[in-house]
């Protein structure tokens, strides 16, 4: 479970919450096939403790992800990568795209530049890969090498 362990990091002085860090991880290990149906994740306290975070923290990434059917609990203690976990992640993509789709519209008919719209979305990528590079630099590990 050690080993497991050792793909997680997390950045406490990030915008981004922690328990945010720890699903974008798993996402992004599921949607690259490194982790595959029933990989067995961390406990909440192993991990909590490996990241140097509150127990409640990892249970609110674990939750969230449980209710999303991403993960599930096996016997009360064992938290794993659910069968369908990929296809999950990448229909909610799609979704995510259409939304983005229709707020591009939305902008566009209230007269925002789309300058100012494709600024933003380059913004938040430019954003995305600072947190990769900071977290390959300190895992390092190619596990974060691709993402598209």
């Amino acid at each position: 479970m050690e080993d497991i362990c050792e793909a997680f990091h997390i950045d406490k002085k990030l915008s981004v919450p922690l328990f945010k860090q720890i699903i974008v991880q798993i996402e992004h290990f599921i949607l690259l096939d490194i982790w595959k149906t029933d990989t067995v994740l961390p406990s909440l306290r192993t991990l909590a403790s490996h990241l140097n975070i509150n127990v409640n923290t990892v249970q609110k990434s674990y939750t969230i992800l449980k209710d999303q059917n991403i993960i599930y609990v096996y016997h009360s203690e064992k938290w794993l990568i659910s069968e369908n976990a990929k296809h999950i992640l990448q229909l909610e993509y799609e979704k995510r795209l259409d939304e983005l789709y229709e707020i591009a519209f939305e902008l566009y008919l209230m007269h925002v530049d789309q300058a100012e719209v494709i600024f933003r979305i380059r913004q938040a990528y430019f954003d995305v890969e600072t947190y990769k590079k900071h977290l390959m630099e300190k895992c390092g590990s190619t596990y974060l090498s691709s993402t598209t």
